[in-house]
């Protein structure tokens, strides 16, 4: 089958199997960022799920585990086969698999026709990135630690690079995208970036600077603030440039959305050739 994007709303009905992705909040809702229709028919032609085993329980020829809140059954030969080495004796609870079915029962239960490991833990002290929702900061300033989509996030607070906000602006419910090496159960964090929605942008000239303001071409004025990144594309080794570094004259791409109060929050600013 092919699937083929589809904006909010449009080919969706109860009838439309489709294929989402996105991720969870943690807390039993899943955030979609992308939907596409895969068949309009109802029927789909495979379930495939990404994520930790939960509430195992069974023995090498059979048992039942949760992901996502999809319950999984597994019947060892037939038909479920493991694949890349694991074996049905080798499931643990928070082990990070890859699950196919053609035998989704559309009431949250998948009868697994194939479980393999999932790259998360094939990737062990190799680059990883991770987006989601902040779900637990119980341990972030005594252990510099928190988890995203459940997931345990450690960082060094010297050593890391923050875009778009700083370690304050780590709360619960606060998107984030984190980039790091998976090692021992924890993605050991590079770079943490705050996301913010942007749907607007400009390109032009910067014609006049204020204390935490840019105007562009004399008509659009927008605000920094804690939550602004920057970069410069000019040099693309500047990693320190900032609302400092900008001058009236300079060529930049900003990208902004308007507050309640009408005000253009500017959530990045690039400068450009």
């Amino acid at each position: 089958c092919v699937s083929r994007p589809t904006s909010p709303g449009s080919e969706i009905a109860t009838t439309t199997a489709v294929e989402v992705h996105g991720f969870t909040d943690g807390l039993g809702e899943f955030f979609a960022t992308m939907v596409n229709v895969v068949q309009d028919n109802g029927v789909a032609p495979e379930v495939r799920l990404l994520g930790r085993i939960q509430n195992l329980s069974g023995d090498e020829t059979s048992g039942l585990f949760v992901i996502g809140g999809i319950t999984v059954q597994y019947i060892s030969n037939n038909p479920t086969s493991f694949d890349d080495g694991l074996q049905a004796g080798d499931l643990a609870n928070d082990l990070y698999v890859e699950v196919e079915s053609t035998n989704y029962s559309g009431a949250g239960n998948v009868l697994a026709t194939e479980i393999e490991r999932a790259d998360l833990n094939d990737s062990e002290g190799s680059g990883y990135e991770l987006e989601g929702i902040v779900t637990d900061t119980s341990n972030l300033m005594a252990l510099n630690e928190f988890n995203l989509n459940g997931q345990r996030v450690v960082f060094d607070p010297v050593t890391i690079v923050f875009e778009g906000g700083d370690v304050s602006n780590i709360q619960l419910d606060t998107e984030l995208e984190v980039e790091g090496v998976y090692q021992d159960g924890a993605l050991q964090a590079h770079e943490i970036s705050f996301h913010a929605e942007s749907d607007m942008e400009m390109e032009g000239t910067v014609t006049t600077i204020g204390a935490n303001t840019l105007t562009i071409d004399g008509s659009v004025t927008v605000t920094v603030n804690e939550l602004t990144s920057y970069e410069d594309e000019v040099d693309e080794m500047n990693h320190t440039f900032h609302f400092g570094d900008i001058t009236v004259g300079m060529q930049v791409q900003v990208k902004y959305y308007t507050n309640d109060n009408m005000v253009n929050i500017a959530t990045h600013v690039e400068r450009r050739s």
